[in-house]
């Protein structure tokens, strides 16, 4: 019997294809498909189109997200409103361009915190 190889062993080089459970209800699974990307499309985000590298955009989205994690920590807000919204940020760039625009305001101007089911006691 031959000796397995250590390839064997090892993932494969090709990254796993994304499958996702269907929803029943088609409204929700519409929904649910809009925010799955591919490599193209993460490829082609409004401030890349705007002229902004793939790497800048990649370590300003970065910056974004350590900088909420910070302020969530320090407000000692749950975990899974941190997680929320660093998915909700990563979101809006899929929409809106990081590129200030002389026809359209800066990131700053429409980020605002409106997150009711996220309550803390104050001592």
């Amino acid at each position: 019997m031959p000796h397995p190889s250590l390839s064997d062993y090892l993932p494969s080089t090709q990254p796993a294809a994304r499958q996702r459970a269907k929803s029943p209800n088609r409204v929700l699974a519409e929904a649910e498909e809009q925010w799955i990307f591919n490599e193209q499309e993460l490829a082609r985000t409004p401030s890349i189109q705007d002229g902004m590298t793939q790497e800048k955009e990649k370590d300003v989205r970065a910056k974004g997200v350590n900088f909420i994690r910070q302020v969530g920590i320090m407000l000692k807000l749950p975990e899974l409103t941190l997680s929320t919204a660093a998915i909700f940020f990563n979101r809006y760039l899929m929409r809106m361009s990081l590129v200030d625009r002389p026809d359209t305001k800066a990131l700053h101007h429409y980020v605002r915190v409106d997150e009711p089911e996220t309550t803390r006691q104050h001592d």
